[in-house]
């Protein structure tokens, strides 16, 4: 062996026992920080968060202890004994697992220690033969200067060191930030009675009747979305600050009482009222057991508790909501016996009665339909069984819900002299009186299983070739002719081609919303003066014409009634089609303005007029000022657009304006003269009339001279203009004579 061979290894071991002198007496921060780049330190070494089993934490005169009791949940146990915050607890105990020392310290350099801020104590594991588990002794002393927010921290046995902020965060947080801050721990499913007592109102009592509750003064179910909304107002509430109890009861206060299904739990009993005194604006909450706290709530959270007893009764005909029904069957209890029954076949239905077969997608849309509707419906008034009161029940609908098959039933007169009907919950007694609308969708007719296409006969729009509108104020007679529609009745108008098209395809793909009967009976308003019918001439094989129509009759929830040429059933649909043919079909390009055809655009508000001329490929704007002086130029590309962008939305009517349309006064006129190149136009003037609301849209009731028909135009697109001419600096003054503008 060569001797450099030797030397070698006795060098490099003589500079790493040197290194380590130097590091250990001289720079002791320097070594310890490039032991980290190595790998992380614990500061528990071998800590098992789900084998600790008691936590203590001294900080200033308060002694913070943690247990776990019998069921292996966490317990506050000083400085006063109540439930613990879980999910506070595992915090603190994850953060003490996951906590790495940043370096290592002399015990002499380390800030604090002296007088700790925190001392304490966790204890992991079980209790050895002589009682006690693995316990680890801490203390944490003032704040490192490096890194920021860091702190010294001494654990017994294992040394000094410096710790990060996150630890030091957890180990300061006081008693609070460990209590339980729910109200009431108790789960909603585990209710038995629920106890309102509020100042100068009567006891609210409810009784659990799996799966509803009853209201124990009349014996009637209670709104399921009304208790949901009161159990969880109680259940999930947490108190934002814990504040003294005050063991005192006063008659202004509210008092919430929980009555477990076990007998074996305590009641949860909350006393509710008076000011809190950290929370001006919050409301002093008391729960006298189990576990007595007290604390400030938002004073808004009262009036979710303090429901009154008659908001509390279900007007509801069925509790299962739709997505619970598993089978639904309709029947009359006499002559003619008719009977719908379906039964939920995964995502679809299969008919019972009156044919016993699968539904296809499109009876099974009609038929979740249905089920929807009926579980949905409400009463206008939920009584108690009324003593005397003759009953003779004409129709049976029965429910069968989901899980336990549990059955509801529900019994329903005939029609009344206003328009109603009478029904009984035979679950509860109640007595409900149901609107006409609704009592009429437990009628066991069978076409309510019909797919949901609103024609029998496949119609298609380009087959049409006649229209005999008789939904608006003034019948319209259109025909089909070389492409486009000509309107033959009112004369002289021009028919909007591209909007009467967009109606026939709309028309062609009509839907349902629902069927209703297989007739009318004279309740649906479709012979009546409410009635409008839109007759359509179709081609029908070898140039042959046939006649079919489309009539609406009255309003319906979610629609309006109709029926299908000569088919007699009556269905819902929705009110755009409707309200669509009840307008003037016209063209409304004459209300159109292109700047691309103008000379120059006038615009005149209130008095004032601005004109817009074009300068070679734009538009400026010119006034006059006060001495008669030509304003300045303004730049007309904002209003040219401004302009362009207006389009009325629809025709409101033929004819002369009335006088509450706002035109003897325009809101805002606009004059194009066009070019001369533009082909054969004339002067066009559109008026602006008074502002008004039209089908859900705010909009300027609009005019021009060569169509004898007022129109809408959305308020934005005219704002928007007047806007614009609001900005220019010196309008002209129109005099008396200037205003007599051609109409």
């Amino acid at each position: 062996m060569k001797p450099r061979d030797v030397a070698t290894p006795f060098v490099l071991l003589l500079l790493a026992a040197l290194t380590i002198v130097y590091a250990y007496f001289f720079d002791g921060d320097a070594a310890s920080e490039g032991s980290r780049s190595d790998g992380a330190s614990d500061v528990f070494p071998n800590f098992r968060v789900d084998e600790v089993t008691r936590v203590e934490l001294v900080h200033g005169g308060e002694t913070l202890l943690l247990g776990k009791d019998d069921l292996d949940r966490w317990e506050l146990l000083s400085p006063t004994r109540a439930r613990a915050n879980s999910a506070a607890v595992d915090v603190l105990l994850r953060e003490i697992d996951l906590a790495t020392r940043v370096r290592a310290v002399r015990q002499s350099d380390a800030v604090g220690l002296d007088k700790p801020r925190v001392v304490g104590s966790v204890t992991v594991g079980k209790t050895n033969m002589v009682g006690h588990g693995a316990e680890y002794r801490f203390a944490l002393g003032g704040d490192s200067p490096r890194p920021e927010g860091a702190a010294y921290f001494r654990l017994e046995g294992h040394g000094t060191f410096v710790v990060n902020r996150s630890l030091k965060v957890q180990l300061l947080r006081g008693a609070d930030a460990y209590r339980d801050r729910t109200l009431a721990p108790m789960a909603a499913s585990d209710v038995a009675r629920i106890e309102v007592q509020s100042p100068g109102a009567p006891r609210v009592v409810l009784d659990e009747a799996n799966p509803e509750f009853r209201i124990a003064a009349t014996g009637l179910r209670a709104s399921r979305s009304a208790v949901d909304r009161l159990v969880s107002a109680i259940t999930e509430a947490r108190v934002e600050s814990f504040t003294q109890a005050r063991r005192t009861t006063d008659p202004g206060t509210t008092t919430v009482t929980l009555i477990p299904r076990e007998p074996k739990r305590d009641s949860v009993v909350l006393q509710i009222g008076g000011p809190c005194p950290d929370r001006p604006d919050g409301i002093f909450v008391e729960r006298w057991g189990p576990d007595p706290m007290a604390g400030c709530m938002p004073a808004s959270w009262l009036s979710a508790v303090e429901t009154p007893a008659t908001g509390l009764s279900d007007a509801s005909v069925f509790f299962a909501r739709s997505d619970e029904i598993e089978e639904l069957r309709l029947e009359t209890l006499g002559a003619p016996q008719r009977t719908v029954d379906i039964a939920r076949r995964d995502r679809t239905w299969r008919e019972r009665e009156p044919a016993d077969h699968e539904l296809t997608a499109d009876e099974s849309a009609s038929a979740s339909e249905l089920v929807a509707a009926l579980a949905s419906s409400t009463a206008i008034d939920v009584q108690p069984a009324a003593k005397g009161e003759p009953f003779s029940p004409r129709i049976r609908a029965t429910v069968v819900r989901t899980g336990g098959g549990q059955t509801e039933i529900v019994d329903l007169s005939g029609l009344r002299a206003d328009g109603t009907m009478r029904a009984r919950r035979l679950d509860d007694g109640a007595w409900l009186t149901l609107a006409l609308e609704t009592a009429r969708r437990f009628e066991p007719h069978a076409v309510v299983l019909r797919g949901l296409s609103a024609w029998h006969e496949p119609l298609r729009a380009s087959s049409i070739v006649g229209i005999d509108d008789r939904c608006g104020s003034q019948a319209q007679r259109l025909e089909r002719v070389e492409g486009g529609w000509s309107m033959r009745s009112p004369p002289g108008m021009q028919a909007g081609s591209t909007l009467v098209e967009g109606l026939l395809e709309e028309l062609a793909r009509a839907k349902a919303e629902s069927w209703v009967a297989e007739h009318d009976d004279g309740t649906f308003g479709l012979g009546g003066p409410r009635a409008c019918t839109v007759g359509l001439s179709v081609e029908h094989g070898n140039s042959s014409i046939r006649q079919t129509s489309l009539m609406f009759g009255a309003d319906a929830p979610q629609g309006v009634y109709a029926r299908c040429g000569d088919d007699p059933a009556v269905f819902v649909m929705g009110r755009p089609l409707r309200d669509a043919f009840s307008v003037p079909l016209l063209d409304a390009s004459a209300l159109h303005i292109d700047p691309d055809i103008a000379m120059s655009i006038r615009a005149t508000r209130r008095g004032e007029r601005v004109v817009y001329d074009r300068v070679h490929d734009r538009f400026v704007a010119r006034g006059l000022g006060p001495a008669g002086d030509a304003a300045p130029n303004l730049d007309g590309e904002p209003f040219e657009r401004a302009v362009a962008a207006l389009r009325p939305v629809a025709a409101s009517h033929f004819g002369a304006p009335s006088s509450n349309e706002g035109f003897d006064t325009p809101t805002l006129e606009i004059d194009v003269t066009p070019r001369h190149d533009a082909g054969p136009r004339g002067e066009i003037h559109i008026a602006f009339g008074g502002k008004a609301r039209y089908r859900d849209i705010d909009s300027y009731f609009t005019r021009t001279p060569t169509v004898d028909a007022t129109f809408v135009v959305p308020a934005g697109q005219v704002d928007a203009v007047l806007e614009l001419l609001r900005a220019i600096p010196n309008p002209s003054r129109l005099g008396e004579r200037d205003s007599e503008l051609p109409r």
